[in-house]
């Protein structure tokens, strides 16, 4: 009995995977120098995860920590614009924006599976599709921006497994 209460132990523990993570680096004086400090937060394990906002002015760096099943991470911006993230260290890194003086929001949308070119052009071509609907497309507006409700029919549609993570930058 023993033997077997080990091996469940065993197999149970090496399933569990590390919780998900938001990594801050930010500064108050409004300098990414030596004086900058780090946060970290764990993030909910649910389809969908808002989460906390962010100070654009103070922030030096993002990245988020996902777990090791984790292929996939793309980051959908207000604006409409899809960036594939890059896997380092084990972190996802968070571009800024270079325009820091408006409100932002954005979607990350996560996956154990895969997203290859074809993903890509297809998801492409369905957000220019929600785009047209919209008055300017690329410009950002709290009424025209896009968010989880308008991208989450492509992932349904191909079956695609993905957690949903909506945030906001503010100026």
């Amino acid at each position: 009995m023993s033997v077997l209460t080990l091996f469940l132990s065993y197999q149970y523990f090496q399933n569990v995977s590390e919780p998900a993570k938001l990594l801050t680096t930010q500064s108050d004086n409004g300098q990414c120098d030596q004086s900058s400090y780090q946060n970290a937060m764990l993030l909910d394990e649910l389809p969908f995860v808002t989460l906390p906002e962010l100070s654009l002015p103070s922030l030096c760096e993002v990245n988020f920590e996902l777990g090791d099943s984790i292929k996939s991470v793309w980051l959908i911006a207000d604006s409409g614009a899809i960036i594939r993230l890059a896997n380092i260290d084990g972190k996802w890194q968070f571009p800024l924006p270079k325009q820091r003086s408006i409100k932002r929001s954005y979607t990350l949308v996560s996956s154990t599976e895969y997203f290859d070119e074809a993903d890509y052009l297809s998801f492409s071509a369905f957000v220019a599709g929600v785009a047209q609907g919209f008055e300017a497309v690329g410009q950002v507006s709290e009424s025209e921006a896009f968010d989880v409700a308008d991208i989450a029919p492509w992932f349904s549609q191909q079956q695609y497994s993905v957690t949903f993570y909506s945030g906001m930058l503010q100026k």
